[in-house]
């Protein structure tokens, strides 16, 4: 699992943004583990007085941030969760053949 952390820099400079890939980890999406870069997320808003952050994570890991975001919303309010490109569409597809899979539509 990678996640990519996108933060601007400067209040003046709205073009001036950095993207960091935080490390990866070869593991499913543990409770700690995304509690862990949650608040990672938090103290980068925090140090660099930002009003909010992106974070890109695939399926499972979007899945597990957003429940920890749903219980603590007021403490992650600044964290902006996006599912990467690829796995939206996934998730697209799958909606597409279930809701068509009955007419014996092959993919």
């Amino acid at each position: 699992m990678m996640y990519l952390c996108h933060y601007q820099i400067s209040q003046r400079d709205q073009e001036k943004s950095q993207i960091e890939f935080m490390p990866v980890i070869s593991q499913p999406p543990h409770h700690d583990v995304c509690k862990y870069y949650l608040d990672k997320m938090n103290s980068i808003t925090k140090n660099l007085e930002l009003e909010y952050i992106f974070v890109h994570a695939d399926e499972d890991v979007y899945a597990r941030l957003a429940q920890i975001i749903w219980k603590h919303s007021d403490l992650y309010k600044k964290v902006i969760l996006f599912m990467g490109g690829f796995h939206t569409l996934r998730v697209r597809q799958r909606l597409i053949y279930k809701r068509f899979g009955v007419l014996d539509f092959k993919a």
